[in-house]
């Protein structure tokens, strides 16, 4: 009983530790972007130059970019390279 008890405890302990990270990523991630698509400057902000070769370009993972909302994209960095290649259908942060 005492063990089972103990194990509760450690499960609910270690949910509420992954949700405590993940709201100080979400925060720091928020401190952290600069600028978006109408902005000056930042890392997200591309040319008109830019932009148009990236239309340019064949998605490759347009059936990916249509599973996430453009959210999706700005919050989580390691896809950014499918808003990058994807305008039309993933859109802009």
């Amino acid at each position: 009983m005492l063990l089972r008890s103990f194990l509760l405890f450690l499960l609910i302990f270690a949910l509420a530790l992954q949700f405590d990270v993940a709201a100080a990523r979400k925060s720091n991630n928020d401190k952290n972007s600069k600028g978006g698509r109408n902005s000056k400057g930042g890392r997200n902000s591309n040319s008109k130059n830019d932009r148009k070769k990236d239309k340019d370009k064949p998605c490759r993972d347009a059936s990916e970019c249509r599973l996430y909302r453009k959210s999706d994209f700005c919050m989580n960095p390691s896809m950014s390279h499918l808003w990058k290649k994807c305008p039309k259908k993933c859109g802009y942060c």
